[in-house]
């Protein structure tokens, strides 16, 4: 009898995907590993400077995988970024981020209530990010140290989903073209209309909402229609 395995039907597009991803996860892990050794100052520059100029030599649909999360004295969650250059100079950021515990920023996320659990849409993507913002390395420090600074056995409180989410990430997305998000994020009615129909929303909800009303024109679309 003839075995019948998907991998032994690839097309060579399949093979040449995989290649792909194979190439963006080794780079990414070897980035990885760089960053969790780094202890001293200079070192920690270098890991900033590195992936710096990683992002700035991204060719168009190019993308890398940026380890993130958080070590706190609270607790931690391990966490991606997976970056991808648009065709522009814009980047397209996807966050990800896979804990079973809302604790650890999953409720900043959308969720869904089923009948047996309540899952939660594990990525969250901001799209049309400027370069200037993607390649800040202000931004990069402080977004790494909050994992990295346990690289040393330092654990901060200030080290924490909060951060990365009410802070970090937008103002990485403060400079968002309003139809870059509003073409992303089809479903603000339904944010906008939980707001005003039960006088509260979901953290997620309020989250996307508020990059929204940055974004919103002088006289904004009516979504309530």
């Amino acid at each position: 009898s003839s075995m019948d395995h998907p991998f032994l039907t690839l097309t060579p597009e399949d093979r040449k995907r995989i290649a792909v991803l194979h190439s963006v996860v080794r780079k990414s892990q070897e980035f990885a590993n760089q960053a969790q050794v780094a202890v001293k100052p200079e070192d920690v520059i270098t890991v900033v400077e590195s992936l710096v100029e990683t992002l700035k030599g991204l060719k168009t649909k190019e993308y890398f995988i940026v380890p993130s999360g958080y070590i706190g004295l609270t607790g931690h969650n391990i966490m991606y970024m997976v970056i991808c250059k648009d065709a522009s100079e814009e980047y397209t950021v996807t966050v990800v981020n896979t804990s079973p515990s809302t604790d650890a920023g999953l409720d900043y996320h959308t969720q869904v209530p089923t009948s047996e659990k309540i899952k939660a849409k594990t990525c969250i993507t901001l799209p049309g990010i400027p370069g200037r913002r993607i390649l800040d390395e202000a931004f990069w420090l402080m977004t790494l140290s909050m994992w990295m600074k346990a690289n040393d056995g330092t654990q901060s409180e200030f080290c924490r989903g909060e951060v990365l989410y009410d802070v970090m990430l937008p103002w990485l997305a403060e400079e968002v073209s309003f139809s870059s998000l509003e073409n992303h994020y089809p479903s603000l009615t339904t944010y906008r209309l939980e707001a005003t129909s039960t006088g509260k929303a979901s953290k997620y909800a309020q989250w996307v909402l508020s990059l929204e009303r940055k974004k919103a024109p002088e006289t904004p679309t009516d979504f309530t229609t």
